[in-house]
């Protein structure tokens, strides 16, 4: 008499499943994407660094020893940083008047761009196109960022020869505010040429500094993308993809700075290039 229980399915032998190396297909990472360095300012930089800290994970060894190289390359340009800054003023509150100044000038020239039966509204298009091709976002970028772009954008203005069109739409007092406060801006951060030995010193000592930690974040988040994609055990990879959490959140909070210092870029030479109307 033949059995009715059906015959149990088939499963892979432990011997099988242990040929099974590395994450699925589909859930393995670009490693590619972690080869670039995050561009970031100081400051930000080793906030990165202290957030990557508890995430190390302890093995595999060759992960820990790259994350103990980023706490050590971390705190050597925290050191620096310190010494540099505790001679320098805060810059803060004129970062905050040249992002005023900045928004000033769009808020009394985007109007005129509004209106339909004015002469004007052509000019004040022009006008926006040169300074504000993504609208402010530029203020928002780190200091140094915002004053290059700032500068090329009042550039971009004199070449074109626009300056009184501005003033007329604007006003003078506004016009000029905003050269005061942008050429008070790169003079606080040494990018006008008047920066004088002890800051040429300074951002000898900080640039490799910089460069240092965010080369051993790359190499890290290399290791652990690769740690990630030749482990089997789904419960390690999830830690390793954890490790990663800080520096996938720091790419995309970089990315749309890039994004509009790009877009900036891009809109500048196409502004300049047209012929005046």
């Amino acid at each position: 008499m033949s059995s009715s229980r059906s015959k149990p399915k088939n499963k892979p032998s432990k011997l099988a499943r242990a040929h099974v190396v590395g994450a699925p297909a589909d859930q393995r990472l670009d490693v590619s994407v972690y080869a670039r360095r995050i561009q970031s300012d100081v400051p930000s930089t080793i906030a990165l660094a202290k957030k990557i800290g508890p995430r190390v994970p302890k093995v595999p060894a060759s992960v820990s020893a790259h994350g103990r190289a980023i706490a050590d390359a971390a705190a050597a340009l925290g050191d620096v940083w310190r010494e540099v800054k505790s001679g320098s003023p805060d810059l803060r509150p004129l970062d905050t008047a040249v992002d005023r100044a900045w928004s000033a000038v769009h808020d009394r020239l985007a109007p005129w761009a509004t209106l339909d039966d004015t002469k004007k509204t052509p000019l004040a298009l022009r006008l926006l196109g040169v300074l504000y091709p993504t609208g402010l976002d530029f203020t928002q970028l780190p200091w140094n960022a915002q004053w290059a772009e700032g500068d090329k954008r009042l550039t971009q203005l004199r070449t074109q020869k626009l300056d009184d069109a501005l003033v007329t739409l604007v006003g003078d007092e506004f016009v000029s505010n905003l050269r005061r406060r942008q050429a008070e801006y790169g003079r606080a951060l040494g990018l006008d040429g008047t920066s004088d030995v002890e800051d040429d010193d300074a951002a000898t000592k900080i640039a490799p500094l910089l460069q240092g930690v965010q080369q051993a974040i790359v190499d890290y988040a290399v290791q652990v993308a690769a740690a990630h994609n030749a482990e089997s055990d789904g419960k390690k990879r999830k830690v390793l993809r954890a490790a990663l959490k800080p520096i996938d959140d720091a790419r995309k909070a970089a990315a749309p700075a890039a994004k509009t210092a790009a877009a900036s870029t891009a809109a500048a030479a196409t502004n300049g290039s047209a012929t005046p109307s």
